[in-house]
């Protein structure tokens, strides 16, 4: 992805909830009772689903999974749709990263992340430069996470 506007970045948030709900949602399909009444008698004596009235849920590992992730790409989103693209305001950008992101273990967003954020806002390479110079003074590389956004030299990756 090379540019997004802000209509696109809000159509993904939205998206990344609905993602978010679907997978929670994922562990669960099948298991929501049917209506027994077009089952035959004798499958209703044998009590073929015993766990059909029961509430079911994700187990909690599984749903803390999905919330972390799915939290970090929602950060990555919202920094790249609520930060000033001006040239004055761009150390903003840099502040905003470092407020939003944290991952379970305390660490930071990674200078990588932050950089490719700055050129899908349209960003030039001298003011990507100053925003993660600004970054790196204010968070050491040893306490910043894994970079998230892998790093391309495909130049056909363009949204419509």
């Amino acid at each position: 992805i090379r540019r997004l506007s802000v209509q696109g970045v809000t159509e993904l948030q939205l998206d990344t909830r609905e993602l978010e709900r679907l997978l929670l949602r994922l562990p669960m399909i099948g298991m929501e009772g049917e209506s027994s009444e077009s089952e035959c008698p004798v499958l209703l004596q044998m009590n073929v689903r015993p766990n059909q009235n029961k509430s079911v849920r994700p187990y909690n590992p599984y749903k803390n999974e999905v919330t972390r992730q799915i939290s970090k790409i929602q950060c990555l989103l919202k920094t790249i749709n609520n930060t000033p693209n001006t040239p004055d305001r761009l150390d903003d950008i840099a502040i905003f990263y470092k407020d939003v992101f944290s991952d379970k273990n305390g660490k930071k967003g990674h200078f990588q992340d932050l950089s490719r954020i700055c050129e899908i806002k349209g960003l030039r390479k001298h003011e990507i430069q100053s925003v993660i110079t600004t970054y790196n003074r204010m968070v050491a590389l040893h306490e910043q996470s894994k970079p998230m956004i892998a790093a391309q030299n495909n130049k056909n990756d363009d949204l419509f």
